[in-house]
């Protein structure tokens, strides 16, 4: 599959694992290490959903990956885990990083976090409604996150935890088989510094290994946006209703 690299100063780390693997443990540890990576909050932050989105669409061939990826030197998480394949053919001496977690544990933890949070803010949702309207992008990353996760990736069967299982563990095995053993590490983030470190050819820091986006934190923002999503739908009818009161003075 061909990419186009053009505006991309080059990717140096490739990370293969599914999100909810450690992987915004791992983008804040390679950005330690003097690395600059891309992780799924790069998409909300940046207003990159239709450009992955268009990417999924083309099912990663011929794909412009400079309006994701320019400047980035890492990448984790999807949506970029989604075309590891892809971008180790543009950038064939990077290195690949599959950070990988217990199965269970894993799907314990998307359950009750971004699946849980696609379900209350999808493309499709009433609540999330006022956002889309005030945030037009906010519909296109929600879209890309359905075609290329939950349908794209589980074929819509997510909630079947066996076939979800059976989608993880053959994209585990998938990486191994496709990476030159040279090239990859499996990582669990428990594992803390030495063999990141060491794969990198990096110095250990002084500073403990990141420990961040965990399941309570995500629920935490997801009650939180849930809260504005409500604020704004009572927002017409507080203002409605002093109109009314003081047309009627």
């Amino acid at each position: 599959m061909s990419s186009t690299t053009k505006g991309v100063d080059g990717l140096q780390v490739i990370g293969a694992g599914f999100g909810r693997t450690g992987t915004k443990s791992t983008q804040d540890a390679l950005d330690i290490l003097g690395y600059k990576t891309h992780h799924m909050v790069e998409v909300i932050h940046h207003n990159q959903g239709q450009h992955w989105l268009e990417a999924t669409r083309k099912k990663g061939k011929n794909v412009d990956w400079t309006p994701m990826l320019g400047g980035y030197t890492a990448c984790v998480d999807w949506p970029s885990c989604a075309f590891y394949k892809e971008l180790l053919a543009a950038f064939p001496h990077g290195k690949v990083v599959l950070t990988e977690r217990d199965f269970d544990s894993w799907y314990k933890s998307v359950t009750e976090s971004i699946y849980a949070g696609s379900k209350v803010f999808g493309a499709d949702s009433l609540l999330a409604l006022p956002l889309r309207i005030m945030l037009g992008t906010f519909r296109t990353q929600s879209k890309m996150a359905d075609e290329l996760i939950w349908e794209g990736t589980f074929h819509g069967r997510f909630e079947d935890k066996e076939y979800a299982r059976k989608v993880y563990l053959a994209h585990v095995e998938e990486v191994k088989r496709v990476v030159p053993a040279g090239q990859l590490l499996v990582f669990n983030v428990r594992q803390g510094w030495e063999p990141l470190c060491k794969f990198l050819e990096k110095p250990i820091p002084s500073q403990p290994f990141p420990n961040t986006n965990d399941t309570k934190q995500f629920q935490a923002r997801i009650s939180r946006m849930k809260m504005v999503c409500a604020a704004m739908w009572a927002l017409p009818v507080v203002i409605g209703a002093g109109v009314a009161y003081y047309l009627k003075k």
